[in-house]
């Protein structure tokens, strides 16, 4: 799937949406740890899933980024459990990038970091099969409700 800006979902969810809103935050997120003496806190969701892929090996693959002609051939030759996988885990390493990026970008003013919140029941899986969401769901926890 893609976004309307033609970029993959989860990519866009996963790693624009974070940052960007990090982005935007960063004007209060500096002057709160100026007036605290304290670095301020950004605390992006990754997942254990940027394990299943070699992108710490061989990198990210670009082409997967951006909708088309190239990347409808990496998510044929992926296949359909693959392609998807790949894209989240790929999305997850993205993000730890980026936590890492604001925490060497700004040492005095963020602890940036990334944390991986263990199998939580989501609706990740509501546009798969229903017996793959009740894989995905075997041995999750519920999402904890704040």
């Amino acid at each position: 799937m893609l976004t309307a800006q033609g970029l993959d979902l989860q990519f866009g969810t996963n790693v624009l949406g974070h940052l960007f809103f990090t982005e935007l935050l960063l004007p209060a997120l500096t002057k709160s740890s100026e007036h605290n003496k304290v670095p301020a806190r950004v605390i992006n969701t990754s997942s254990r899933m940027h394990t299943s892929l070699s992108a710490p090996l061989s990198g990210v693959d670009l082409v997967t980024v951006k909708g088309g002609p190239e990347r409808d051939l990496w998510v044929k030759k992926a296949g359909k459990l693959g392609a998807p996988l790949g894209l989240y885990g790929q999305s997850k390493f993205i993000i730890i990038s980026v936590s890492n990026y604001w925490a060497k970008r700004y040492p005095d003013v963020l602890v940036s970091c990334a944390v991986n919140p263990g199998g939580s029941k989501s609706d990740i899986a509501r546009h798969q099969p229903r017996w793959k969401q009740r894989i995905v769901n075997f041995n999750q926890y519920p999402t904890p409700c704040i």
